[in-house]
């Protein structure tokens, strides 16, 4: 682990899930909200869309009922980062402890970016996309650089299965062809 990350949170100190994810809910907000997190000397924002869990709409999780949902009124992509996909949906989606315990880490791995983190991008059709992976921790940070040159947070989560290694370590080897093919051609 690099001496500039800090431990994974730990859970356990939490009386129970509501206290652990208010307290890790104000851990995010204030990393991108007052400490401001940046790269190429732009803040990183995120969507402001709330959750919103409506029965038999859109909540889909078996853990949770719009009654006791600890997301419920936070930011949507707080909830994105942090849980898994039920089925094919994620509306609160399903508690991801691995992903969540290390919520904090997003603003460390961005500021130490050049140091020991697997840095590549892909332009998609909504505009650049900016990878951020912690190979040896399994933790990978995305934000989309949009077509306006605006950065919002994509995703962040723990690396869990090795067809999500095998796609980042793919879409890293087309990044350094392409980057060595532009050198090339100048």
């Amino acid at each position: 682990m690099p001496s500039w990350l800090p431990n994974t949170i730990d859970y356990n100190k939490y009386k129970n899930i509501q206290e652990f994810i208010d307290e890790i809910y104000n851990i995010f907000i204030t990393d991108f909200h007052i400490k401001k997190i940046k790269f190429n000397d732009k803040y990183i924002g995120l969507a402001q869309k709330l959750l919103s869990c409506t029965p038999n709409e859109n909540c889909y999780s078996a853990e949770y009922n719009c009654s006791n949902c600890p997301f419920q009124g936070k930011l949507d992509i707080f909830n994105h980062v942090i849980t898994g996909k039920i089925n094919t949906y994620r509306t609160p989606g399903k508690f991801n402890l691995k992903r969540a315990v290390r919520i904090h880490w997003i603003k460390y791995i961005i500021d130490n970016y050049k140091n020991g983190v697997c840095y590549f991008n892909e332009q998609t059709r909504k505009g650049l996309n900016h990878y951020f992976w912690l190979v040896n921790e399994k933790f990978i940070v995305i934000f989309i650089e949009t077509k306006t040159h605006k950065y919002f947070l994509k995703t962040a989560f723990y690396i869990d299965k090795p067809t999500y290694e095998h796609k980042f370590q793919k879409k890293y080897e087309t990044y350094l062809l392409k980057k060595s093919t532009i050198k090339i051609a100048d």
